[in-house]
């Protein structure tokens, strides 16, 4: 079962559910040059960007991440089988599990709820109070024994902590609709040294990912998550140990800062 052709053949309902919007052409546009890609549709991401297709309407506006439809998508995602390897690929090759770990723009968190079996001490960084009350739900909930709720963003995160961090984990789909720059330069700033950067993002490698058209349908920018663009300021950041692991639909990419 293919991720990519799942989200390939959403495309036309998110086509549809954005005509007469002003991102109408800009999606029209971007969806045409998506590649159907091989395989069958996984019929469970097929509903979930038919879902976030149908959706986008209501969720398109200033902070599309702090509405209950856009934390359903996010968690219906990062539990599809593509996500949950990369993301316990990612977690579990890391070799520094001192100092806290990050989840930056955490979303529903469920990074966090798999960090929890490596990390003692876990941050549930977002912007949303409905984010962060299902973070607390959620890690209450595995009985995760120490956990810090920062309301805030990449730019402001750092202003309420003052422990030592070992890990950032910037994978929840709210990271999608950010700039990658500032992301990455943010998380070389924050990391102690010896510290992990774990990503996980549709990147796209020379061709148009077809998560694409669904990021410029919230009001994100076409072609900011292409993979020579975040290998650059990875290395432009000097972060050292730089790994990129394609998937169908989605990338990791851990690296360590000296």
């Amino acid at each position: 079962m293919s991720a990519w052709k799942s989200a390939y053949e959403a495309l036309g309902d998110l086509v549809k559910s954005t005509a007469g919007t002003r991102e109408s052409e800009s999606v029209r546009r971007v969806a045409a040059s998506v590649k159907a890609g091989e395989g069958a549709p996984d019929p469970y991401l097929l509903k979930v960007f038919r879902f976030l297709a149908e959706r986008v309407p209501l969720i398109r506006g200033e902070r599309p991440w702090d509405t209950p439809d856009f934390a359903l998508f996010s968690e219906a995602i990062m539990q599809s089988r593509e996500f949950a390897d990369l993301l316990w690929s990612g977690l579990s090759a890391s070799k520094r599990r001192e100092g806290a770990l990050v989840d930056m723009h955490c979303g529903p968190a469920v990074g966090l709820e798999y960090a929890a079996r490596l990390w003692s001490r876990l941050i549930a960084v977002d912007p949303s109070d409905v984010n962060l009350s299902i973070a607390e739900e959620r890690l209450k909930g595995i009985g995760s024994p120490s956990y810090t709720l920062v309301k805030g963003d990449y730019a402001s995160f750092l202003r309420h902590l003052s422990e030592p961090i070992g890990s950032i984990l910037i994978a929840s789909p709210s990271n999608w609709l950010y700039e990658p720059m500032p992301l990455i330069s943010r998380a070389f700033v924050a990391l102690s040294p010896g510290g992990q950067l774990i990503m996980i993002a549709p990147l796209e490698w020379g061709e148009t990912n077809p998560v694409t058209p669904f990021l410029v349908a919230l009001g994100g920018t076409a072609g900011i998550w292409s993979a020579e663009l975040v290998r650059a300021y990875v290395e432009g950041e000097r972060f050292e140990s730089i790994r990129f692991r394609r998937g169908t639909l989605l990338t990791l990419v851990s690296a360590v800062k000296p």
